[in-house]
């Protein structure tokens, strides 16, 4: 696609751009509380002698959203640790392109964009101000439809159901301008299946500087270290959380003068990395409704990272929730209604009371390392339970220990509310 905007007329769209976009985001904030009830919970799980004795060398997040889903009560053990986490750290391309097209959303109306090229090329020079972008990256013209007379657009798509899209897990090529397939159905294969090609695709489309920036501006990494939320964060806090600085076919975020790395985007151990806090903090605000600006982006994404079946597993070839499989064990059932947004654009309206089941886990290749992130909500005996269970996997353990873990806390959250 060739772009032809003067520079003239790029200064008066940069200037006109509205507020809210990248460059003035504000921290999120999931408005989490400590608890001593919920933090000996998971204390008394770890220490549970039944149990793997290897659990305790694992990073730990429990959010419990049951009585207030705005102030939801935080638990953790060795929660700042950064750690590898494979392909977990997909959850911030995922966030990122729905941020993106939230910006987008945005921009066009404030601006009058009625053409893909005003629309990449504006934004990206927007996104310049905070250092986001590059002369082509994020690749707008490429991933996303043209404005619509209502002065919206989305991500480009085919109407392919998930049965219609199995044949293309571990079949995809490298696809830097979305040939092969629409950004959406990227999308799908990275969340739903982990596909690691896929992953690439969206990484490359996005860019690096967006994802770095968007992980440290909503607070999902912090270059110093987090702000002190129990006291124990003083003895493993540092700068750390969701971070990709690798796509998943090996490329590299590279430092000057091959590339635009700064100093400060060089956590250890991994360049796709996490601690345990940073998933925990994008699957709270998931369940919030508040990771991104719009709902049907986090209803979007919710449908993305959607267990098929009430146990916590997926169809065939997606992948299953180790700690939801604990959960199972322990009687808990979640059967997430389905969203197709090709036959319904609109998603259903927000219900306090439907069950969630959103997953993704990090496999750590060569080894049978297993972490998980998942959103559940169920109803046990007329009581509604929503919670965020994170588990980062630090020894080579096969995902029984997550199984374990699930199964272990599910009675001991049903009982803080009086579920037995």
């Amino acid at each position: 696609m060739s772009i032809d905007v003067t520079d003239a007329v790029m200064q008066q769209l940069v200037s006109a751009a509205p507020v809210g976009l990248l460059g003035d985001q504000q921290p999120l904030d999931p408005g989490w509380t400590p608890g001593d009830s919920l933090q000996s919970v998971l204390e008394k799980v770890l220490a549970n002698p039944t149990l793997p004795t290897t659990l305790r060398k694992h990073s730990y997040a429990v959010v419990d959203l049951t009585d207030d889903p705005l102030a939801p009560v935080y638990a953790g053990h060795r929660d700042l640790e950064q750690r590898k986490v494979a392909s977990l750290a997909k959850l911030l391309a995922l966030y990122g392109a729905y941020s993106l097209r939230a910006d987008l959303n945005a921009l066009i109306p404030a601006l009058s964009i009625t053409d893909q090229d005003t629309m990449g090329t504006a934004l990206r020079d927007n996104y310049q101000l905070s250092r986001a972008s590059s002369s082509v990256n994020p690749k707008v013209e490429y991933m996303f439809e043209p404005p619509s007379d209502s002065g919206t657009t989305n991500f480009e798509s085919v109407p392919l159901t998930d049965e219609e899209l199995i044949p293309f897990y571990k079949h995809t090529h490298i696809d830097p301008y979305f040939l092969q397939h629409p950004l959406r159905e990227y999308l799908r294969l990275m969340a739903g299946w982990s596909d690691d090609t896929s992953a690439t695709n969206v990484i490359r489309g996005l860019g690096f500087d967006y994802l770095w920036q968007r992980a440290k501006r909503s607070g999902m990494y912090h270059a110093d270290e987090w702000p002190v939320l129990r006291p124990t964060d003083q003895k493993f806090n540092g700068r750390g959380g969701l971070f990709l600085g690798q796509d998943y076919s090996g490329a590299e975020w590279q430092s000057a003068p091959n590339g635009t790395r700064p100093a400060a985007a060089n956590p250890t151990p991994s360049n796709q990395a996490a601690n345990a806090r940073s998933v925990a903090f994008l699957l709270t605000l998931l369940a919030q409704d508040k990771l991104v600006a719009d709902y049907a982006g986090n209803a979007g994404m919710r449908e993305l990272l959607r267990k098929t079946n009430s146990d916590f597993t997926s169809m065939d070839g997606m992948e299953d929730s180790s700690i939801g499989m604990g959960l199972a064990a322990a009687g808990w059932r979640a059967l997430q209604a389905e969203w197709d947004e090709d036959t319904t654009p609109v998603p259903p309206p927000p219900d306090p009371t439907a069950d969630l089941a959103v997953s993704k886990i990090g496999y750590l290749k060569n080894s049978p390392v297993i972490n998980n992130g998942l959103l559940v909500r169920t109803t046990r005996s007329g009581v509604t339970i929503t919670a965020v269970l994170v588990v980062i996997n630090n020894v080579s353990n096969q995902e029984a220990d997550l199984i374990a873990f699930g199964k272990a806390i599910a009675p001991e959250l049903a009982a803080l509310h009086g579920v037995t």
